[in-house]
């Protein structure tokens, strides 16, 4: 499973979130997610994927593809 799909399967299990209205450009508040749910998503991922994310990496998420974007620089 590529990133996009572990960082949108992870939302839809967190959030409850319908993943047909999750794609990479979609933001945070268009899909009914707050900054807890994103500190949630970013806990899980960490974990699936052995990572470290700074607060301040947290802060700058503003869409799906940021997260991807962050765990891809993670994870080369």
């Amino acid at each position: 499973m590529d990133i996009f799909e572990t960082v949108k399967s992870t939302i839809v299990e967190l959030c409850s979130i319908n993943g047909d209205i999750i794609d990479e450009d979609a933001t945070m508040e268009n899909i009914g997610i707050d900054s807890l749910d994103v500190v949630d998503i970013i806990s899980a991922l960490e974990e699936i994927y052995e990572i470290q994310i700074s607060d301040e990496d947290i802060e700058d998420i503003e869409t799906v593809s940021d997260i991807v974007k962050l765990i891809e620089s993670l994870t080369k």
